[in-house]
């Protein structure tokens, strides 16, 4: 009889996929930030209204929203911050449309700026 711990922890962090009759395990993993070592664009996690998300800006500077990261053969990455379990709280926006309103705020600042505001802020 399993654990009812390990059955927990699998529920939660593990899910099983068939693919041509094989098991393969697939192994959720909560992130803050993620680059896959400098092969893909930063993404970063955020609060949208109460759903967790991966946020990264493509090539022209347009942020996109994924729920997950598929990267390697079994590593899938979640968004590790929660609505109750989230530091720092600056990165909760009532909605995308919000986000991308403090994107274009920031993107009209230059570093001294940007520096300034955040230090102001503390």
């Amino acid at each position: 009889m399993e654990d009812p711990i390990d059955v927990e922890w699998n529920k939660e962090f593990r899910s099983e996929k068939v693919n041509d009759n094989k098991r393969e395990h697939v192994t959720k993993i909560p992130i803050r930030k993620f680059t896959g070592n400098g092969t893909m664009p930063l993404h970063e996690s955020i609060i949208v209204g109460t759903i967790p998300k991966l946020v990264t800006l493509n090539t022209e500077v347009k942020p996109e929203f994924v729920d997950s990261i598929v990267f390697g053969s079994n590593d899938l990455f979640i968004p590790k911050d929660t609505l109750y379990a989230q530091t720092p709280l600056p990165y909760i926006y009532k909605s995308e449309d919000e986000f991308k309103e403090y994107l274009a705020y920031a993107s009209e600042l230059d570093l001294d700026a940007l520096f300034s505001l955040v230090e102001t802020e503390k």
